[in-house]
């Protein structure tokens, strides 16, 4: 025994819907070309963001300011090598979630590399690993 439905009419909102979708079909990836930087565009990586949480994830461990513009410092560095190193395009083009591990991994050892450098005894703070990429241990106070 089948059952009567009634349909409602199609409204506006649906098709207006509809018709963005098939727009979006036919372009494709297209709208990667909006995006700011060769390394966004081919990944969907936002460098400066992850510089942002690399920065505030130390600034959290340390209990200490990091100096300003110390993330933009980090993500221009990564958008260079994106274009000018091989391997690191690479790198970050691995699939699944490689590329972004990477990309963080690089962005702590340039954290721990400039905070040798410039910042010594915040340096002395940090782990050994993170040197090497490794995540900061979670809630743990500086010796």
């Amino acid at each position: 025994m089948g059952y009567l439905i009634e349909l409602e009419p199609l409204t506006a909102p649906f098709l207006e819907r509809n018709a963005a979708r098939a727009v979006r079909k036919s372009v494709g990836h297209a709208w990667r070309a909006i995006l700011p930087t060769a390394l966004e565009q081919d990944t969907l990586l936002m460098p400066d963001v992850m510089a942002e949480t690399v920065v505030a994830e130390a600034e959290r461990f340390l209990h200490a300011d990091l100096p300003a513009g110390w993330a933009v410092r980090l993500a221009v560095r990564a958008e260079h090598l994106y274009g000018a190193n091989r391997h690191f395009k690479r790198t970050l083009n691995r699939p699944g979630n490689q590329g972004r591990n990477a990309l963080y991994r690089y962005l702590r050892h340039w954290t721990a590399g400039w905070l040798q450098r410039e910042q010594n005894p915040l340096f002395q703070r940090l782990p050994p690993a993170y040197a090497l990429g490794r995540r900061l241990p979670p809630g743990q106070v500086p010796g």
